[in-house]
């Protein structure tokens, strides 16, 4: 069997499972993310960040889904 070899795009981006294992809260990921997207407008290596950013509100929903930084 082969595993299948990451695209150079997604090398460095989070996984949902890693997120989960470091205790992120969906708060801090969309904190995270508003800054790479202040940063892009400025133009800072920009589409790298916006892709940052969309994949970390991706993972921020998908935790609050999954129940994630909710007070109980």
């Amino acid at each position: 069997m082969t595993r299948r070899q990451p695209t150079a795009a997604n090398d460095n981006l989070l996984s949902i499972d890693r997120a989960i294992a470091d205790g992120l809260c969906p708060t801090s990921l969309r904190q995270i993310a508003d800054a790479n997207l202040k940063a892009a407008r400025k133009g800072e290596n920009s589409a790298r960040l916006l892709r940052q950013a969309d994949n970390l509100h991706k993972i921020a929903d998908k935790l609050e889904l999954l129940g994630y930084g909710k007070v109980a």
